[in-house]
């Protein structure tokens, strides 16, 4: 198992399993499905494969050695197949004429849905004195924030879903041109806060919803397409936080030059010495939690209600989340000090509540997964609720993440979303002079 070479077969398993779901799964090109393999391309496949060219690269040293790598490779490889086999059996192919679904996204849903992102950054602006700034702090934004823990989703959310709804009634209003301009100009401003806000994630689940509706009701992705789309959005992941940080300094520093030299060193430092995709880095740190503290036996589950508060408080009340064991098995005190640390995703979680034994669950993920993509074949009329719903939908991200941060943003997704579509159809009568 602490073969290099063993390692190579491993990614290339990844890889030719996803390959084969791909060909299994044509259409459409972007789905949830599709969307949480190209992660796993990226994850399993192509980073254990640079790992390997590199002699053995890993971002957390748990003195297990390469094997306890070699191990998660293969954890995950088991899982991926019974995720694979379970969205099979549900879904059906669309071998028929596509359904247009009806465009009907207003304006007055899109200025309410940007206005409370804008106002939430605008309250932690003040609130924190200009701190979330990511030149000005150390720590999350939470952390630095007051009530931090609500205004947070509150900006992010709205902003990352104003950047698909604003796309979607430029693409309604495009022979209006007041109406066409000023979209665009509030899609602008909401790429810019996310920027600031140092969100590069919302703003690639933003842009990917936005993709997503746009296959649904304009026309079909090919595949040169998607590909292409998808290597745009790399390129953006790489450099939105030197362009926050330049942003943020008001144009006094950049910094795109990653210290490495050519192309291979560009790509080694994006996709093997940075945090990007760093899920197979992960697994020897949840094995070696393991080895060192046994199983938890379903207690990061029990405790998935409690990541609705901070970190202080779930540590306070010994109610710690899958994140927050590993993070401070593996940083100790300062994961608790600062708040960062790395993601876990659902196999992890179920390897460090009851071993290996339980990854043949993926089955489950990977049907409810093909029911959300059933769903979103057969929308018949895009409306601000539908958007917000299939945002939720990304969030879950194919139901293969940590359940506790799964559950939190779906639920965080639902409820903005519910509640903006109530006051997007509110409507307010004022009676003039009294009745009769």
């Amino acid at each position: 198992m602490e073969s290099l070479t063993l390692t190579y077969l491993l990614a290339v398993a990844h890889i030719t399993l996803y390959g084969i779901a791909l060909l299994l799964t044509r259409y459409p090109v972007i789905s949830i499905f599709h969307l949480a393999l190209a992660n796993f391309i990226i994850a399993f496949g192509v980073r254990p494969l640079l790992s390997a060219f590199f002699g053995g690269v890993t971002l957390y040293w748990v003195g297990l050695g390469w094997e306890a790598y070699n191990r998660g490779l293969l954890y995950q490889l088991i899982f991926t197949l019974f995720y694979v086999i379970g969205y099979l059996t549900l879904i059906r192919h669309d071998k028929g004429s596509q359904i247009i679904p009806e465009n009907r996204i207003s304006l007055r849903g899109a200025i309410f849905t940007f206005c409370v992102g804008l106002t939430a950054v605008g309250l932690i602006h003040i609130l924190s004195r200009g701190a979330w700034l990511p030149t000005a702090r150390n720590q999350t934004l939470t952390s630095v924030v007051p009530f931090g823990k609500i205004l947070f989703p509150l900006a992010v959310i709205p902003l990352s879903v104003s950047l698909a709804i604003l796309f979607i009634l430029m693409l309604r209003y495009r022979r209006h041109p007041i109406i066409f301009s000023s979209a665009l100009l509030l899609e602008s401003l909401a790429f810019l806060l996310l920027s600031l806000l140092y969100q590069r994630g919302f703003i690639l689940s933003g842009l990917i919803l936005g993709a997503l509706f746009y296959e649904r009701f304009i026309r079909r992705f090919t595949y040169i397409r998607a590909l292409t789309l998808a290597f745009l959005l790399l390129v953006l992941l790489f450099t939105l936080r030197p362009l926050a940080i330049f942003i943020s300094s008001g144009g006094k520093t950049i910094v795109f030059d990653s210290g490495q030299s050519g192309l291979i060193g560009k790509v080694r430092h994006h996709l093997l010495d940075s945090p990007n995709f760093d899920n197979a880095d992960v697994w020897p740190v949840v094995i070696a939690n393991v080895n060192q503290e046994g199983n938890t036996l379903g207690s990061t589950f029990l405790a998935i209600p409690a990541r609705f508060l901070t970190p202080g408080i779930r540590k306070e009340l010994e109610l710690e989340t899958a994140v927050d064991r590993v993070n401070a098995f593996y940083w100790g005190k300062k994961y608790w000090e600062t708040n960062f640390g790395f993601n876990i995703n659902l196999p992890q979680e179920l390897y460090l509540n009851f071993g290996a034994a339980l990854m043949p669950l993926a089955f489950i993920a990977g049907m409810l997964t093909s029911i959300i993509d059933r769903w979103l074949k057969r929308l018949r009329r895009i409306t601000l609720r539908t958007v917000f719903l299939g945002a939720a939908a990304l969030a879950a991200g194919g139901f293969v993440g940590e359940p506790a941060g799964t559950v939190q943003w779906v639920t965080a997704y639902i409820a903005l979303g519910l509640f903006l579509s109530f006051l997007e159809r509110l409507r307010l009568h004022c009676s003039v002079g009294g009745t009769q």
